[in-house]
């Protein structure tokens, strides 16, 4: 278990118990470059699964260390680093956690840290989201093209009660903070267990409830986002071949 904070994961472990085997903890900080760099140099051993769940949402602007916005620092560039990096360990497949609102993104691509354009959390959080599942995707044509057995799915978890928006004193923070039926209790991360058909689609899991919010895992449909832009030139229309409709594929329920 990579974490920033060793005590809170002290504290999970001991609530979870030995029910699921050993569990280790080391630190992580995904928005500093050289924690990335630190961890993945330490780590020597097999891995079989890396999942990138780690994210940060609904922040006021704050730029890093290495100048990039918080939000797409913690929620992708650390889990691009760190996925690369821990590349060479992996046997079975990448997970990254998306997120709905990737649909929503107006990607600026020349503006990834908000530099040029005035800065809305919500928007910030949607890119980052929009810029995994582009990531996902683009790994996983490159371990068909190069012939590996790992895989690169996507999952939305769907909205669940835990902190990552408790701070948000908007809609968000206040549907989270009522236990509203549209969350879920626990979040379930279903992960696919065939690979894509083609190099072209990967699969993204989501759930069965109002608007993929809660219920049980199904694949789902990687539609494309409203736009992306590169500058204020948008692209994306015609769709890319990249965003077709995604292979559904059985979901692993265990």
């Amino acid at each position: 278990m990579a974490v920033r904070n060793e005590a809170k994961a002290a504290d999970v472990v001991r609530r979870i118990g030995h029910t699921r085997g050993e569990i280790e903890v080391r630190h992580l900080d995904l928005a500093r470059l050289a924690s990335v760099r630190e961890f993945a140099q330490e780590w020597t051993e097999p891995l079989d699964v890396l999942i990138n769940n780690a994210g940060i949402s609904l922040v006021p602007l704050q730029h890093t260390e290495d100048g990039f916005e918080l939000q797409m620092a913690t929620n992708y560039f650390g889990a691009f680093a760190l996925t690369n990096a821990l590349l060479p360990h992996i046997s079975d497949r990448v997970v990254s956690l998306s997120s709905q609102l990737h649909r929503i993104s107006l990607l600026r691509i020349d503006d990834l840290n908000f530099r040029k354009r005035p800065y809305s959390p919500a928007a910030a959080y949607s890119d980052s989201k929009l810029a995994n599942v582009l990531f996902a995707n683009e790994l996983q044509r490159r371990l068909v093209a190069a012939g590996s057995k790992v895989r690169s799915v996507t999952a939305h978890p769907g909205i669940a009660r835990t902190g990552l928006v408790a701070h948000d004193p908007g809609i968000f923070g206040r549907v989270n903070s009522l236990g509203s039926s549209m969350t879920s209790s626990t979040a379930p991360c279903p992960l696919s267990t065939q690979p894509p058909k083609t190099s072209q689609a990967v699969p993204m899991s989501g759930l069965t409830g109002s608007r993929a919010s809660r219920g049980t895992p199904q694949s789902a449909d990687l539609r494309p986002p409203h736009a992306l832009r590169v500058g204020h030139q948008p692209y994306g229309r015609p769709r890319p071949r990249s965003w077709g409709r995604v292979q559904r594929v059985p979901i692993d329920r265990g």
